[in-house]
């Protein structure tokens, strides 16, 4: 069993991550290699707050988003859980580089590949 199958796709914003997403949706989830903008929501945001609802105490900004110090802290075990859902590899779409504010968004105990647009 496969125990890292998370890989993120990251761009600036307006930089091609959608694109990107629609070309890989088409390869992945349709036999025929056609795109549906249905299938777009396969590769979401990691940051949202499903990935994030099993873990105690979850904090919110006073925007009502999840507070960032918490998901910032509780990054590499969401994936952790992420990868021992099932053995399919997951992608996400993400606006953050690789570490932030001295804190690394992911790492190679739970990332199988990183995708940077440029």
């Amino acid at each position: 069993m496969r125990t890292k199958k998370i890989i993120f796709i990251s761009s600036y914003p307006k930089s091609g991550n959608t694109w990107l997403r629609c070309i890989i949706c088409a390869l992945l989830n349709n036999q025929n290699g056609k795109f549906h903008f249905d299938d777009l929501i396969k590769i979401g945001l990691f940051s949202r707050e499903s990935h994030f609802k099993h873990f105690k105490d979850l904090q919110y900004q006073k925007n009502g988003n999840l507070n960032f110090n918490f998901l910032s802290n509780h990054w590499i075990k969401a994936q952790q859980k992420i990868n021992s859902e099932n053995n399919k590899i997951k992608f996400f779409k993400t606006h953050s580089i690789r570490k932030i504010s001295n804190r690394c968004f992911t790492d190679e105990s739970v990332c199988l590949g990183y995708i940077y647009i440029i």
